[in-house]
């Protein structure tokens, strides 16, 4: 396996190996954050004339140090900006 990701303190991952640190809430297991470090969260906006509007949630796979896989559809046309979130699927905050 090759180094997928790190963290903050630059803990590696190994590709396609779940962590396994998970904490239990309300008699559900719910994952803790990086659990999936491949996995990514995407959000883009696109700028037709005179606005921005975001138009998609999407979640994709981070397939080398530089390539994440995702749908087309989480690309629209006019998109200038993407937001990726990698080590989970979900959106976190107000981004």
């Amino acid at each position: 396996m090759h180094q997928c990701s790190t963290t903050e303190n630059n803990e590696a991952f190994e590709c396609g190996r779940e962590v396994t640190n998970k904490r239990l809430l309300l008699s559900r297991v719910v994952e803790s954050p990086n659990v999936y470090p491949w996995m990514a969260f995407l959000a883009s906006w696109r700028y037709p004339p005179n606005q921005r509007i975001r138009v998609a949630y999407c979640n994709g796979a981070l397939i080398s140090n530089r390539h994440i896989l995702t749908a087309a559809h989480c690309i629209p046309e006019y998109t200038r900006e993407i937001f990726i979130r990698l080590g989970t699927i979900h959106r976190v905050g107000n981004e």
